[in-house]
């Protein structure tokens, strides 16, 4: 999974973007046993987007503290001060759901000896009332 988010200074130059990811409805702030899975700063220049990339392995670990929902936010550092997070810190976060089941590829088909589909064209008929 990779966390994508824009970040901007209109001072320009480096930024950390700050990501929190945890269990949704588990945030340390909102639970005593919730634990934030990810906290991590990525650097990116002012005006691109930070990306951060969370293992399979990781979010595995927490699979059932949410039933494979995760929520997660950010928010953009220069070293002197920093943004509020986006979504809020009273939002819900960003989401998504997790499942490790899932192909990284989505499947695909061929069929083999059977007719060629025809392509057919309908019009409609007007309704006719008495």
């Amino acid at each position: 999974m990779t966390l994508n988010a824009g970040i901007g200074d209109p001072d320009g130059g480096t930024l950390n973007a700050r990501f929190g990811l945890w269990a949704t409805g588990r945030h340390p702030d909102e639970d005593p046993a919730g634990v934030l899975i990810v906290s991590a700063k990525v650097s990116a220049t002012s005006g691109t987007v930070a990306s951060l990339r969370v293992p399979k392995d990781t979010l595995r670990q927490y699979l059932t503290a949410a039933d494979g929902n995760v929520s997660w936010r950010v928010r953009a550092e220069d070293g002197t001060s920093q943004s509020a997070w986006t979504p809020d810190a009273d939002g819900p976060g960003c989401r998504f759901v997790f499942d490790p089941d899932r192909p990284s590829a989505p499947p695909t088909s061929t069929a083999t000896g059977g007719r060629t589909a025809r392509s057919r064209s309908f019009r409609r008929r007007p309704d006719r009332t008495r």
